[in-house]
């Protein structure tokens, strides 16, 4: 239950300001064995922050930079992520010159992010941005996968067997490159 050893030490005495406002700066490191930073961060703003705000009127409380630049590479993240994946569509509508087939690609993307989500879970490891890196690649490779699958059964759309036979048959090699958009 204890969140923090704090030690005193001999510091220079000085005020420092913002904006004409006395300005106090907390400074911490978390140890990553011990504790995720995103945890702390949300503790803070969910628990502790509002109790600081309601027992002192005027107080105003900033999170660290590092926070609100992780804030805003978020943001970023989710916007650009939209954008490849509204590009995705275009580019698999055109050829196929259908507004619903690419969006059946495009159903595998959120396949691959619960997946990921979930073996972080099962991992007991916290999502990072590394893992969000991952997880937007991730979305591309099983959307081209889609189309791969798609492609290869267009090659055997003559067949008269069914679709599951045809995807659990081994794969024979290449005749050459398909023109499966028709």
């Amino acid at each position: 239950a204890s969140l923090a050893d704090v030690e005193v030490l001999q510091g220079y005495a000085r005020i420092v300001r913002e904006d004409r406002q006395r300005v106090l700066k907390v400074q911490a490191r978390v140890d990553p064995t011990l504790a995720d930073a995103n945890e702390v961060y949300a503790v803070l703003e969910r628990e502790v922050f509002p109790a600081l705000e309601s027992r002192f009127p005027g107080l105003n409380l900033q999170i660290g930079q590092q926070r609100q630049e992780q804030k805003q590479l978020l943001a970023a993240f989710g916007k650009n992520t939209l954008i490849a994946l509204l590009v995705i569509y275009a580019l698999i509508a055109v050829p196929f010159r259908s507004y619903a087939k690419p969006l059946i690609f495009l159903l595998a993307a959120p396949v691959a992010w619960c997946g990921a989500v979930l073996a972080h879970w099962a991992a007991g490891l916290p999502l990072s941005m590394e893992s969000l890196v991952g997880m937007i690649a991730a979305s591309g490779v099983v959307v081209n996968d889609s189309l791969v699958l798609l492609d290869y059964l267009r090659q055997h759309d003559g067949d008269q067997r069914p679709v599951d036979a045809l995807i659990a048959e081994p794969a024979a090699p290449a005749s050459g490159p398909s023109c499966w958009p028709s």
